[in-house]
């Protein structure tokens, strides 16, 4: 469903409308908002789409994560994707080269975090966005008519668990249940960015709220929303609403809860911010 992958499906489609196949790789770090988009992308280009589980989770690898869980991932949906092609070669109803395309573009290149592209490269996998920027990406999807051209980026969940923080089933589907509380309490469209982040203890700011909860601890949240968006919430009414909201995201087992501004790849430098104070 981003916007990065759907550009590439309408290109491959376009240039290869009779033997061209859209993989999606479901596991426990999609969340189901944008399963629905990928889904209604491609049935907007009219390319065929083919939903697999994948078994990343099932990883030491990628449940620690510890720097490597993305090419953890990576590895398992790019295996899936083998799994498909050499079946289709079997069945004859693929032609005898097949290329494996993804989304990553050229600012993803120059992104030291994005260890999945080591693995992009083992399954040879190609990359026709690779000279253009996000913006350029964006540009081409609104002239390709796509209707997700301008939502905000929306990485797997496990993307919102800091170092550390465990990979599991459990975390991710906590993270996704925070992110639905959130946009359903505020209202957050699909073009605005916001993330729930899960933060390992030691990372937890004192000017934080917390409340009891109803489930097992599992460390402290921080809600990420676009700046001026979070402040004018904050004026509004002194931060009550915020303040109820977190106390609503606690009843999920975190102990704490923190608003900042939105930053992309944030959880990356959490002891360098500061959270606000409500």
């Amino acid at each position: 469903g981003g916007v990065d992958s759907s550009v590439v499906a309408y290109a491959v489609n376009l240039v290869f409308p009779h033997n061209s196949l859209c993989i999606l790789g479901r596991s426990a770090s999609l969340p189901n908002d944008q399963l629905e988009i990928a889904r209604k992308v491609a049935q907007y280009i009219g390319i065929n789409l083919t939903e697999v589980e994948t078994n990343e989770g099932q990883s030491e690898q990628y449940i620690k994560n510890e720097g490597m869980s993305c090419y953890s991932c990576k590895t398992h949906l790019y295996s899936a994707l083998n799994s498909v092609m050499t079946h289709a070669k079997d069945n004859q109803t693929a032609p005898r080269r097949v290329v494996l395309f993804n989304g990553a573009n050229k600012d993803d290149l120059v992104d030291s975090t994005r260890v999945g592209l080591l693995a992009a490269q083992d399954f040879n996998v190609s990359s026709p966005l690779d000279e253009f920027s996000k913006l350029q990406v964006r540009a081409l999807a609104k002239e390709f008519g796509l209707f997700n051209h301008d939502y905000a980026a929306s990485p797997c969940l496990r993307s919102r668990l800091a170092f550390g923080v465990t990979a599991t089933e459990e975390n991710l589907r906590r993270i996704e249940r925070a992110e639905q509380l959130v946009r359903q309490n505020l209202q957050i469209g699909l073009q605005q960015n916001m993330r729930v982040r899960h933060i390992s203890s030691e990372f937890t700011s004192s000017n934080s709220i917390s409340s009891s909860s109803g489930e097992r601890p599992v460390g402290s949240a921080r809600i990420e929303l676009d700046g001026d968006f979070l402040q004018g919430l904050q004026e509004v009414d002194g931060g009550e609403r915020l303040q109820r909201l977190a106390e609503q995201v606690s009843q999920l087992g975190f102990v704490k809860v923190v608003f900042q501004p939105f930053r992309s790849g944030g959880v990356a430098a959490v002891r360098r911010e500061t959270s606000l104070q409500l």
